[in-house]
């Protein structure tokens, strides 16, 4: 499986969304409002503290689609 360019692109990727969702969740962690199970952007919130949310919720999507294209990929 190695061996295909297809996987180790997917495998690159998912390391890549996985430390960028690692460093969002972090950030996330300083709004204690939040509930970091099931975050949601809020009126009640900055909008510094939504756009993180969003940026967390996009990284999050990013790295299941990699995933799914890493388990997808057929061996050679």
């Amino acid at each position: 499986m190695l061996n295909n360019p297809a996987a180790v692109d997917s495998l690159k990727r998912i390391a890549e969304f996985n430390e960028k969702e690692q460093q969002l969740f972090q950030k996330l962690k300083q709004n204690e409002n939040l509930d970091l199970d099931n975050p949601k952007t809020s009126s009640s919130f900055t909008k510094e503290q939504n756009e993180a949310i969003e940026q967390y919720l996009s990284a999050v999507g990013e790295l299941n689609r990699s995933r799914e294209d890493f388990f997808s990929e057929k061996p050679n």
